[in-house]
């Protein structure tokens, strides 16, 4: 299996959960080579109700269900802990129920780079800010959403990510190891709001000396993975 997907619903409704679940499926060209594993929250009935009824009309398609207690938005990265910790595909990616594929065939291009130490990013990510009525959406280009990140990376650091900002986390380490690829591939995210930026970046700043740490932890693990393989 190359990708598993990572969607925690947060209790939001269904509306953005099911243009997002569609934009994989719909895009993809082999359907058996992905994996959807949703994160719902306990008393969530009825994110629960049409993920079931999903999984019934589309029995072929490799998707897992996990329930359990509420963390929040703010405490998302719990949800992709513990999601990553039941994937089993090449690549994970994060994907929460917001965000959008509009590439047809985007899985052709993850195909070089399987059982590589990489981390893939999408080559055009916007954030679709609409914070107010329809009219005042507004388009922002954006460079770390999205990552697909190889099962071996994960594995070195034994979790996705400590901190809620586990897409700046994942990009971090993926530029001070040079691992960091390009896709033909292109993510849209609708955001609905910016309360947590100043969070986000006060928890992830606080974390620095923890950050370093998992960078140094994968920088070995790569290492002893290529002498392993004569690299």
């Amino acid at each position: 299996m190359n990708v598993s997907f990572l969607i925690p619903t947060y209790h939001k409704g269904l509306f953005n959960l099911k243009k997002a679940l569609a934009s994989i499926f719909d895009t993809v060209s082999d359907p058996d080579q992905i994996e959807v594993l949703f994160r719902l929250d306990d008393g969530d009935t009825e994110a629960l109700d049409f993920i079931n009824q999903y999984i019934e009309e589309n029995n072929s398609y490799n998707i897992k269900k996990i329930i359990g207690e509420r963390y929040g938005y703010i405490k998302q990265y719990k949800y992709m802990n513990e999601l990553a910790s039941h994937s089993k595909g090449n690549f994970i990616c994060p994907f929460p129920d917001d965000y959008m594929i509009h590439t047809e065939n985007w899985d052709i291009s993850l195909e070089k780079f399987l059982n590589k130490s990489v981390v893939l990013k999408p080559s055009e990510i916007y954030h679709i800010k609409h914070y107010g009525t329809p009219s005042e959406y507004t388009t922002v280009p954006s460079t770390n959403i999205c990552p697909f990140i190889s099962h071996l990376i994960y594995k070195a650091m034994g979790y996705m990510s400590p901190v809620i900002a586990y897409d700046s986390w994942i990009d971090y380490i993926s530029k001070q190891l040079k691992i960091k690829r390009e896709v033909d591939m292109k993510i849209t995210h609708f955001k609905t709001t910016n309360s947590l930026r100043k969070y986000r970046r006060n928890e992830f700043s606080k974390a620095k000396s923890l950050l370093k740490a998992d960078t140094e932890k994968v920088k070995k693990y790569i290492r002893k993975l290529n002498k392993k393989r004569g690299i």
